[in-house]
């Protein structure tokens, strides 16, 4: 089943990252530290290699939320730099489907 690690900058100190497993594009968007991620100017997720990314203001912004096991089977967009992906998520849409 493909996970999720929660992605902090090397500088917080104290907090330990969280993994989760996931098994369709949606349950990964629902995770809780995922969900956090949708805020003021939130433009959509994308995947850039294995990171999960959040952009914001149309794409002009961007953080990673976390680390995909196999981003292959997540069906997000493929990050580019200034550009806000559209996100069309369907229920009955699996990670491991084609």
């Amino acid at each position: 089943m493909p996970t999720i690690r929660q992605y902090r900058p090397a500088f917080f100190e104290g907090f330990e990252n969280e993994t989760v497993e996931f098994s369709t594009t949606k349950e990964l968007l629902d995770v809780l530290f995922v969900k956090k991620f949708c805020s003021e100017g939130f433009s959509g997720f994308a995947v850039s290699d294995e990171h999960l990314m959040a952009t914001y203001k149309n794409g002009k912004e961007w953080w990673v939320v976390g680390t995909l096991s196999n981003p292959s089977l997540v069906k997000l967009p493929k990050w580019q730099s200034g550009v806000a992906p559209q996100n069309i998520i369907e229920d009955s849409e699996t990670a491991g489907n084609t």
